[in-house]
């Protein structure tokens, strides 16, 4: 449900920050090192090539690393296992921004500003953006600096695929050289005692490779993950897992690939493997005859799928004030005849009469600043379960609330949603706003990237490319019916889209089609080089087989 706002705001592909703490160690270790703080306590866990490093930021990364473990039911992962990643990460990151200093990479004001607004504003509160962020422990300045912190990080990774570009390598192997370069040379001093066990250390070796104890957590974390088992059985996988890629390794050096024994064990056995792969691949002799047999047996992944570009617009339709009206008063009469034997059940059949408009949910525990504000404030106004007198006014629209269970920090409550759906009316002026946004279009006044600049009721503008005929329009939206419209559209030519399902949903399309390409069947001609590189994979794959086997 979209009242847990700040849950969904770290969609920005810059970086990833839980701001709602979980409620396991690692929320007591960040408090700990809070009080500890206070009490005037050292609050650094170590200096790095002179830099001094916060124990909060490791406090924050196990935190982080805790909450992904738990959303995939690994609560139970060891604190030794969650802290040793939490704390290499750390270095790893502190070194990249030493090497975004090395590279004279900076971040302009202007867009940590920015970045810090567009968050700010997607919560849509500016007092209960400050509330959460306190709740995790920042203030505007240091917020602004972890931003500044990530963008770097970005660059430099953007850097290096910079590099790869020119050189012809992969970016992340360069970016791999040259943090494993830092990292043998780096000096960590004055490091606090509880930390020391987490240093770098090698747990095994094995045919030259070294396999550290940071090599070990990592691959048993991702493996925990993906499989949902427990360390202890994973972790036995890992070794065998270690074993076979040496064993692989081994084969590769003895074809003459050799990879910088000074890369982590788990980059290596991934560049052993692409390297073998690659090799294999270049000693492919190509046979024509086989060549047009293979182009034949898969002949239908060459040919050329009908797609299309189109640049879209999404217009919201707004409730007028006395669509608002209504609805307040719908809910106001709702409330009149809820008890708490009822509540459920006449939210519920609510629910079911109008679906599209009114919403009952359980919303269970939370703590403060999970919530809105003003939904907040009300959910925690009472110290023993009651319904709530009053109807609340949020973003969302207008709430009945149940405050079921009332405990020191947290209430688990009940709520039924009406939605500021818009009338007949409000959908028709909007649409005369569509057809006013068309007409600038149309006459070139503005473009589909200009309009967020002239319009408040813009929700998104964006140019997809390559939308095929399933519905699907990748990262947007599912919709076979507006797809099916996009391509029996005129090119160039702007078309506003609003079917029933469009103005339930409160939105107004507008597109315009740039490009089409037709379904077509080549011939291997047409796509030899393409054909050719793929044969040659197919071939070195079999190769490989035999090899392992």
């Amino acid at each position: 449900m979209a009242i847990r706002k700040f849950r969904k705001i770290m969609k920005p592909v810059i970086f990833i920050v839980a701001i709602a703490m979980i409620g396991s160690g690692a929320w007591l270790t960040f408090t700990n090192l809070l009080q500890h703080h206070s009490a005037g306590e050292t609050q650094y866990a170590y200096q790095l090539n002179g830099e001094k490093v916060s124990k909060v930021k490791i406090a924050r990364e196990e935190n982080n690393l805790m909450e992904q473990l738990n959303k995939m039911g690994q609560g139970k992962t060891s604190k030794e296992l969650v802290s040793l990643i939490a704390f290499q990460k750390v270095i790893n990151d502190e070194l990249t921004l030493q090497l975004a200093e090395d590279m004279k990479i900076k971040v302009p004001s202007s867009e940590i500003k920015e970045e810090y607004e567009k968050i700010e504003n997607s919560i849509g509160n500016k007092e209960q953006f400050k509330r959460m962020l306190s709740v995790q422990g920042y203030s505007k300045k240091s917020f602004k600096a972890m931003l500044e912190e990530n963008l770097l990080l970005q660059k430099v990774m953007e850097k290096f695929a910079e590099e790869a570009k020119k050189s012809g390598k992969d970016g992340n192997l360069l970016f791999q050289e040259a943090l494993a370069k830092k990292r043998n040379e780096m000096k960590i001093d004055k490091l606090s005692p509880e930390y020391e066990k987490l240093q770098l250390k090698v747990v095994e070796e094995k045919d030259g490779f070294k396999i550290t104890n940071v090599d070990m957590a990592d691959r048993v974390t991702q493996l925990m993950l993906m499989t949902g088992e427990e360390e202890a059985k994973v972790t036995e996988e890992v070794k065998k897992q270690f074993e076979e890629g040496i064993a692989f390794a081994k084969k590769a050096q003895e074809k003459g690939v050799l990879i910088s024994k000074d890369l982590p064990i788990n980059v290596q056995l991934a560049e052993y493997g692409k390297a073998f792969f690659e090799k294999l691949k270049s000693e492919v002799k190509i046979d024509e005859v086989e060549l047009s047999r293979f182009f034949q047996a898969n002949h239908n992944r060459y040919n050329q799928h009908a797609s299309i570009d189109v640049d879209v617009a999404v217009l919201k339709i707004v409730p007028s004030k006395e669509d608002i009206a209504a609805i307040e008063k719908k809910a106001e009469e709702t409330l009149k005849s809820l008890k708490k034997e009822n509540f459920a059940k006449i939210g519920a059949d609510l629910q079911k009469k109008s679906p599209e408009t009114v919403i009952y949910e359980e919303l269970g525990w939370f703590e403060k600043g999970a919530m809105v504000k003003e939904f907040e404030e009300a959910a925690f106004s009472s110290k023993e379960a009651q319904i709530y007198p009053k109807v609340i006014s949020t973003q969302f629209g207008k709430h009945l609330l149940y405050i079921q269970e009332v405990q020191e920090n947290k209430v688990k409550a009940a709520h039924i949603l009406f939605r500021e759906v818009a009338s007949q009316a409000s959908i028709d002026k909007s649409l005369k706003e569509a057809e006013s946004i068309k007409e600038k279009l149309d006459k070139k006044e503005v473009t589909f990237e200009t309009l967020k600049n002239i319009n408040k009721n813009l929700l998104f503008a964006h140019t997809f490319t390559g939308v095929d005929k399933s519905g699907v329009i990748q990262g947007f939206v599912t919709d076979k019916a507006l797809v099916d419209t996009m391509y029996a559209a005129e090119m160039n030519k702007v078309q506003i889209y609003s079917d029933d399902y469009a103005k339930k949903a409160g939105i107004i399309y507008l597109f315009s089609k740039t490009k089409q390409e037709e379904d077509k069947i080549v011939s291997l001609e047409e796509v030899q080089d393409r054909v050719r590189d793929e044969y040659r994979s197919w071939r070195a794959q079999q190769e490989l087989q035999k090899i392992m086997n």
